[in-house]
């Protein structure tokens, strides 16, 4: 339907390039089927953000999340079966129904299965360089702007990871297609 009259779609969670052009495809299906560009319309990923100095200590802040979206199965993903990033049924059943209101806590079980590919298949964390190279996988699969939910590390603020996200990873992302674009014209 975004393909169809939006001038952009947002997708929480794309966080895999597999994702993000599973994506674009859909968006682009439904510009074509309406006579429109596909290149017209804005694919924007809404990710939660998590930038560390040390990488694993940031997808670890995010797997309690990540745990409750793939169990709780409320965002539609179109490839987290084919990439083999689901959960097993009897686990998350054992879980039960959950109230969003519980939070994470009722999956703290389910923890243990949530791999890093898991974390960094519906979200941005990592390192300053380990997230830029995300988001510039991201770009080239079709992502053409992020909306960033900040979670920050402990001694980290909101805005810390704004500001990082918005003065490293941005600027460096900008600059490696700007540095792609100038070798392409060469």
């Amino acid at each position: 339907m975004g393909g169809v009259v939006a001038d952009g779609v947002m997708m929480e969670g794309c966080g895999s390039v597999d994702e993000a052009k599973a994506f674009a495809s859909a968006v682009a299906e439904g510009a074509t089927k309406a006579g429109r560009s596909p290149g017209e319309i804005k694919l924007v990923a809404r990710l939660d953000c998590c930038i560390a100095n040390d990488g694993k200590q940031a997808r670890d802040i995010l797997r309690p999340s990540v745990t409750r979206i793939i169990a709780q199965a409320t965002s539609r993903f179109y490839t987290l079966q084919t990439q083999g990033l689901t959960l097993p049924k009897e686990a998350v059943e054992a879980i039960g129904p959950v109230p969003y209101a519980a939070g994470v806590a009722p999956f703290a079980a389910l923890f243990p299965l949530v791999t890093d590919r898991h974390v960094d298949a519906l979200t941005l964390c990592g390192t300053v360089e380990e997230v830029t190279q995300h988001v510039i996988d991201l770009r080239r699969a079709g992502v053409t702007g992020f909306n960033i939910f900040p979670v920050p590390a402990p001694g980290v603020s909101y805005e810390d990871v704004i500001m990082r996200f918005g003065t490293q990873v941005w600027p460096a992302v900008k600059a490696a297609f700007a540095k792609a674009s100038s070798d392409r014209q060469t």
